[in-house]
């Protein structure tokens, strides 16, 4: 069965907004049951899940958000933005939404290294998670190798002229979107899981993904890939109103 789409024009009459540290943030929340975050990738927004929205509301109470800088969210000019912050602002909609009962959590690209933050402070004993499920990201920073187009969106010559950079960025954004799909056609879904995070499954396995559950009597299978993280950016994390910096080394 085909999931409806919901159109851009819809989606936003739906939002809310509320406020974080004085910026406007638009988020969306609709559902009842135990609380599903959802968390959106770069450069979009979270319109991303609309094809998901109202399948996962039939068994979660859903809550997504344009993260600050995306989408209909406040976009501060010389702002220094984080992934700490980021992180930040998940827990402030949570809390503005008081929500208190342990969170599930579905990440997409950028929206990954938010909910490793976020991974990382339910290790700390400062937030909690019943699950979470990671597509299409990065989890190891040291093994990032950036492609040509993300080297040159570095260039503040191409920052201050957009026509030079539309001439340089469409070929080799094409160049790396038909790299990146060498060979998926030949896939099978779990080939697709391990390769690309997930990226490519259709929605109903993405449903799927998301009823895994966390079992309490056993270790934690992200344990590993917390612990990484904290100790690879213990000397970023700094201190926030939401997690105190005290990252655990076992």
């Amino acid at each position: 069965m085909p999931l409806a789409e919901i159109p851009l024009s819809a989606w936003r009459k739906r939002s809310q907004t509320f406020v974080f540290r004085g910026q406007p943030i638009r988020y969306w929340t609709t559902g009842q049951g135990e609380p599903l975050l959802l968390i959106h990738g770069f450069p979009t927004a979270s319109w991303d899940w609309h094809y998901l929205w109202q399948p996962l509301a039939q068994r979660y109470r859903v809550i997504a958000c344009d993260m600050l800088g995306f989408g209909d969210s406040a976009k501060p000019i010389n702002h220094t933005y984080s992934l700490l912050e980021q992180a930040d602002l998940q827990q402030a909609l949570l809390a503005h939404l008081q929500v208190e009962q342990p969170v599930h959590v579905l990440a997409h690209d950028y929206g990954d290294s938010v909910a490793q933050e976020l991974l990382a402070r339910h290790c700390e004993d400062r937030f909690e998670i019943a699950s979470c499920v990671f597509l299409n990201g990065g989890l190891f920073p040291e093994t990032h190798h950036p492609v040509l187009v993300q080297k040159l969106l570095l260039q503040r010559l191409l920052l201050l002229q957009p026509t030079l950079r539309l001439l340089l960025l469409m070929p080799a954004l094409a160049l790396a979107v038909l790299w990146a799909m060498r060979g998926s056609w030949r896939q099978t879904p779990t080939a697709q899981i391990g390769r690309r995070g997930g990226a490519g499954l259709p929605p109903t396995q993405w449903l799927a993904l998301v009823e895994r559950r966390v079992r309490p009597a056993q270790p934690p299978p992200y344990g590993l890939i917390v612990r990484h993280y904290v100790r690879s950016h213990s000397h970023t994390r700094s201190h926030s109103p939401y997690a105190p910096c005290s990252p655990r080394t076992s």
